[in-house]
């Protein structure tokens, strides 16, 4: 890895322990995506490396900054970097990555939504149910329900202003 992990002026840095990006630069350099005219290609050992940076957590990364990741990788300025960033390559990838790193806490995220949903009371409680239904499938934000009566004739469940009602008042064309 001296291509990576190497000295500096600012010291050594430590790509494997915390804030390290070692692991997912070693799952980039044998991953391929498709470029924008269909043709499979792997990524290039500063591609990968920056990728995998990018995905670091900020508060701990190593090298700091993009300029420091640039020098470490032969780049005269971070620029290139701006550049990946609008690719079709660098966003397919860097989804990738991010749904790798979440995909191990899955699991108790599921478990402590189910918790959440049968316990939480009040509104915390509505939106944890909320969460699960749609984590289910059960609810979907697009998802159009008809309904329709014993007939099986679909009909629309219209608003009504159920206090003018009680007054013996509905609004104009209702009861």
């Amino acid at each position: 890895m001296a291509e990576v992990a190497g000295n500096n002026k600012k010291g050594v840095y430590d790509l494997a322990g915390e804030g390290g990006w070692l692991s997912a630069y070693c799952d980039l350099l044998e991953a391929v995506y498709e470029d924008e005219t269909g043709v499979v290609r792997k990524l290039s050992r500063q591609q990968a490396a920056f990728v995998a940076w990018d995905c670091a957590p900020k508060q701990t990364r190593q090298p700091e900054t993009m300029l420091d990741l640039a020098t470490l990788l032969n780049y005269k300025s971070e620029q290139v970097f701006y550049k990946w960033r609008k690719t079709g390559w660098y966003k397919t990838l860097i989804l990738a990555v991010r749904q790798n790193i979440l995909l191990p806490y899955l699991h108790d995220i599921d478990r402590k939504t189910i918790g959440a949903a049968l316990t939480e009371e009040g509104g915390a409680g509505v939106q944890a149910r909320k969460l699960f239904y749609e984590v289910a499938g059960v609810l979907s934000q697009t998802q159009q329900v008809e309904l329709k009566n014993h007939a099986g004739e679909a009909f629309e469940v219209r608003q009504i202003d159920y206090r003018q009602l009680v007054k013996g008042v509905a609004p104009d064309g209702e009861g």
